[in-house]
Parts: structure tokens; sequence; C-alpha cells
């Protein structure tokens, strides 16, 4: 029986592309996890019990360069969607809220307000392990409420992977946030409250 080299050629070519063909329909078939991020107002009686970053804790906001009109409360949630065919386990998620704060001066009296600059003030991070999420399945979480305590943040997602793979490999702004008193700013003293000039 004589084999040829062409055949051992064809033959070994055969099981390299068969190879790739499973790697690539392998791939396709795994988890595909992503981020969504949004800001909704809370219910009259709504309750959530666990807020993922508790900034009154960490940030003393009865001071200059933050607001000093609220606004109604509305809870900053992050969610997480496997959109992959097959499950997702042991996954892994880091992320931080950089809180901003307004700096200036005061110019020949606290109506003058010069210099303003705003500026990320305090970076709080936090990490979320979730051993399990079904295909086309979600995990909500909480990642902060909001009154109108400070003027802007910014959510990062530092790092999303799994056990299936890496899907967010680097810090990336998701959603940033900015009081929405902001844009309704109607004179100076409506200003000068909303950098907290009168604090």
């Amino acid at each position: 029986m004589n084999i040829s080299i062409l055949e051992i050629v064809i033959s070994f070519v055969n099981i390299i592309l068969a190879f790739f063909v499973f790697k690539l329909s392998k791939k396709n078939m795994n988890a595909k996890l992503y981020i969504n991020s949004y800001i909704r107002k809370l219910g009259e009686n709504e309750f959530v019990p666990d807020w993922g970053i508790s900034l009154h804790r960490d940030i003393d906001f009865n001071q200059k360069g933050f607001p000093e009109i609220p606004h109604d409360e509305s809870a900053w949630e992050l969610e997480i969607c496997n959109n992959g065919d097959l499950p997702a386990t042991d996954i892994f998620l880091e992320y931080s809220l950089t809180i901003k704060k307004w700096d200036f001066e005061f110019g020949i009296d606290e109506a003058d307000v010069i210099n303003e600059r705003l500026f990320d003030y305090k970076t709080v991070n936090k990490d979320i392990k979730i051993d399990y999420l079904a295909p086309g399945g979600k995990k909500v979480i909480q990642i902060a409420s909001l009154s109108g305590e400070f003027p802007e943040a910014d959510l990062r997602v530092e790092k999303l992977i799994s056990l299936e793979g890496k899907f967010i490999k680097k810090s990336v702004i998701i959603e940033s946030y900015t009081h929405p008193e902001f844009f309704k700013i109607a004179d100076s003293h409506h200003h000068r409250q909303m950098i907290g000039a009168h604090k």
C-alpha cells in the first residue's frame, strides 16, 4: 500500500483545519459577558438594602466644592449580562467610582468666585465575585445612591473576567453622572450654590 507524500500533506492540512474550526466554534459558543449601566429614579417607597459603595461613610459632603441643592434619590446600577450560549462561571468584576469636586477662589468677596475647576476628589474601589451566570442571564449590582451630594462622577470598570475568558482587561469609563441641576442654572447665585460656595 503506497501512500504518497501529497496524501500525507493533505491529511495533515485537514487535521489543522479541523482543529481551527473546532477552536473558532468553541469560542463562539462560550459565555459572552458585557456591562450595562444606568441611573434610575427610585420609587416613592422603594428601599435598596445594600449599596455597593457607601459614599456617606467615606466622604464628608458638607464642605465647599459640593452642591447645596439636592435632587430626588436615584439608584446607579450596573448590570452584568451573559449573551453567550454557555454559562459564565467564577466571574470577577472590579469597578471604581470617582467623585468630582469643585475647587475655586474668592475674588473681592464671596459673590466673586474665580479660578473654578472641577477635579477628581476621591476614588472608591470595589470588587464582586459571581459564581454562576446562565446564558441570557443578568445580575444587577447596586453601585450607589444619588441625591445630589456631588457635582459629577465617573463609573469605571477596571476588570471583567470569568473562567471562560477576559472581557474587559483595562480600565474603561462605563458611564458618567452629572448633577441634573447643572443643566438648569439660572443665575450666578444658583451657580454658586451648585459649586458649594456658600458652605
